[in-house]
This record gives C-alpha cells, sequence and structure tokens, in this order.
C-alpha cells in the first residue's frame, strides 16, 4: 500500500512539475529566455524591460498560483532575481545576485 501511494504522489508531482514548468514558459516575454539550470532550479533572461528592478517574479508568482489554484499538494516557490544593468552588467553578477536573493529567501523560511 505504500508504495501505491509513494507512486501516486510522485506522478501527482509530475504533473505538478510540468504545470509550473508550463506556466513559466507561458509568462515570460518574446525575447526572454528560460532554461533549465538545476533539478528544480530555472534561470530566465529577461529583455531590459526599463523597470530598475525585475517584474518579472511578480507575474510568475501570480500565473502560479492561479494555474495550481485548487490543486491538493502544497508548494513554496522561491525566486531570486536580478536586472541588467541595475544590478549587474554580466551574467555573472546577475546570476550571483539573484541567487544571493533566492538563498535569502530560503534562510527567512526555513526560519518562520
Amino acid at each position: 500500500m505504500g508504495r501505491i501511494k509513494r507512486h501516486v504522489a510522485r506522478k501527482k508531482l509530475g504533473v505538478l512539475v510540468q504545470k509550473l514548468e508550463s506556466t513559466i514558459v507561458k509568462t515570460i516575454r518574446k525575447g526572454d529566455v528560460v532554461t533549465k539550470w538545476d533539478e528544480n532550479k530555472y534561470v530566465i533572461v529577461a529583455i531590459d524591460n526599463g523597470h530598475e528592478t525585475s517584474t518579472i517574479t511578480n507575474r510568475l508568482m501570480k500565473n502560479i498560483e492561479s494555474e495550481i489554484e485548487g490543486d491538493l499538494l502544497s508548494v513554496t516557490l522561491l525566486f531570486g532575481a536580478a536586472s541588467y544593468p541595475v544590478e549587474g552588467k554580466t551574467f555573472e553578477e546577475l546570476l550571483r545576485k539573484s541567487q544571493n536573493q533566492l538563498y535569502q529567501y530560503r534562510n527567512l523560511q526555513e526560519n518562520e
């Protein structure tokens, strides 16, 4: 019985991950690029939008919340974002800035 429950849970999780990935792709704008960085990490390179900081995380959260509303699984999402050229001029600087932001959010989450 335990194996069946684990199988069902893995299948539901797989469907949820597919929904999340699909929502990410639908949320980014033409010209933006998304790539899977690690098992459950994604990098989005957004074109300059004229804002001081990236607004993509707000759009992602809103769209993901509406997409998975009503699902029986609970999900915690953490985002890190950095905007060119305000927060960095090279890919490495932007990635480091967004990773630091992500880790700060994760630490806050763990301390709650």
